[in-house]
């Protein structure tokens, strides 16, 4: 645990840990297996490889969800340079982003006319760019409350469709749960604009 990631934790700990508690208070019975007055250190130890574990199977619900939001939205933010739409640069910046891309990462084909899943490609080797820079901190930091907020929201999905199968859930609770999903959501989506704004503006400052 000590070597873990900031988006590790943030994104697939802290996750893990709300659904396990999430789940501790809709099935009461499994709150005295996880949670007990006797928990020693050993016991701490094993709820946070259980939290880690948790939150990789959330993690797939994550992954669904950010698909189908995106697939909404017409994609993600860092593909919006690509398709030159959005605000998160001006007319200026994008124009000069797409001289750097094509000068500095040696690219011979039209950006715009390449697929998302292609254009991925580029803004990871950005990345990988800029961590051999040591100017990614900034960048890790909004990718971290991305996951976070990609992860709480999953969670919140997830323990709302429990709720029909718990004894002490409700609808208003489901619904309650679900509505706390969405906010989840826009902050995830304010997040990756952060993110890809940041990865663009580091990169350009590095010309």
């Amino acid at each position: 645990m000590k070597s873990l990631s900031f988006y590790e934790f943030a994104g697939i700990v802290l996750p893990g840990i709300i659904v396990i508690l999430g789940i501790s208070i809709l099935f009461p019975n499994m709150k005295n297996f996880l949670f007990n007055n006797t928990l020693s250190v050993g016991d701490f130890g094993l709820v946070l490889i259980l939290a880690y574990a948790a939150g990789q199977i959330i993690q797939a619900v994550g992954n669904l969800v950010e698909s189908v939001w995106w697939q909404l939205q017409g994609g993600t933010p860092t593909d919006w340079v690509r398709q030159r739409k959005g605000d998160l640069l001006t007319d200026t910046q994008l124009e000069n982003s797409l001289k750097l891309i094509y000068s500095k990462l040696d690219l011979k084909i039209d950006v715009t006319k390449i697929s998302a899943s292609e254009w991925r490609n580029v803004t990871c080797q950005i990345y990988v760019s800029l961590i051999a820079q040591n100017r990614t901190e900034r960048i890790d930091i909004f990718n971290g409350n991305y996951g976070m907020n990609r992860g709480i929201a999953a969670v919140l999905i997830t323990l709302a469709l429990l709720t029909f199968f718990s004894e002490v859930g409700s609808i208003k609770i489901a619904l309650l749960l679900l509505g706390l999903s969405f906010i989840a959501i826009s902050r995830m989506s304010r997040f990756a604009k952060y993110y890809a704004r940041e990865l663009f503006l580091q990169f350009l400052v590095n010309k």
